[in-house]
């Protein structure tokens, strides 16, 4: 499967809750194919295989807020002073997706020329799980 990655800036990131993450650089990586690809061969799609991957970096403070919302590992209590600056990766499939998978491969195919116009499920965790923290 080819996988394409591509870099953009978000004004936010959306985390529930009427939380977001301040604007940042994120990683967008497709694996789902192409416009141009046969409606049938993706039809044929693994609902639970991953379509996606979005990275991005967060500092200690936005790390402990991922962790109250249970996004990540917890911070354990009292060790505040541990930096948890990473770079966390979220992936998502047909089954996340419900209705949007239209809409994330439209968004995909904008990023692909550059448009500046600001993304709505690329950069919502609603739509995201965790895959990895580095």
């Amino acid at each position: 499967m080819k996988s394409e990655r591509l870099v953009r800036r978000v004004e936010q990131i959306h985390l529930g809750d009427d939380r977001y993450l301040d604007a940042r650089a994120i990683e967008m990586e497709w694996f789902g194919g192409g416009a141009d690809e046969a409606e049938e061969d993706f039809e044929d799609f693994d609902e639970m295989e991953t379509l996606a991957i979005l990275r991005f970096d967060v500092d200690t403070a936005e790390y402990a807020q991922l962790a109250k919302l249970g996004m990540v590992d917890s911070v354990p209590g009292g060790d505040d002073e541990t930096d948890r600056s990473c770079r966390v990766s979220f992936r998502t499939d047909s089954d996340l997706l419900d209705d949007a998978e239209e809409t994330l491969r439209e968004e995909w195919e904008a990023s692909l020329e550059e448009s500046d116009e600001e993304p709505t499920i690329w950069n919502d965790l609603d739509y995201w799980e965790l895959l990895s923290i580095d």
